[in-house]
């Protein structure tokens, strides 16, 4: 087992907000690291705000029309995002997501959202 206590706060919160790739054992003793450091919890949303908006970035760039319907989406989930939080996040990029689209068009290379 990797040694967290030598893990950025950066790489335990990535860790964290994609629980799903790793094992729970692991998850626990991030867990255990992250409790033990003395972090403001303003700094760890600032960090989960960043993965999560690059998680909708994924979804939307894989997205060819304008007409999907965001309210049916199932938003990713986070270890310090509300829910609501992370439907905020949604909105604020499903709205850059379609002006993109309009601007440039869907078959444009400068709607590919690893490229912002």
């Amino acid at each position: 087992m990797p040694d967290y206590s030598t893990y950025s706060n950066e790489k335990l919160v990535q860790i964290l907000e994609n629980k799903a790739d790793y094992q729970a054992n692991a998850i626990e003793e991030v867990l255990e690291e992250w409790k033990s450091r003395d972090i403001k919890p303003k700094n760890a949303k600032k960090l989960a705000e960043e993965i999560v908006r690059g998680k909708i970035r994924s979804f939307l760039s894989r997205k060819s029309r304008l007409t999907f319907r965001p309210q049916n989406m199932l938003f990713p989930e986070s270890h310090f995002l509300s829910k609501k939080a992370v439907s905020r996040l949604f909105g604020e990029e499903y709205k850059n997501w379609k002006e993109r689209k309009k601007m440039f068009g869907s078959n444009n290379p400068f709607n590919d959202a690893s490229l912002l």
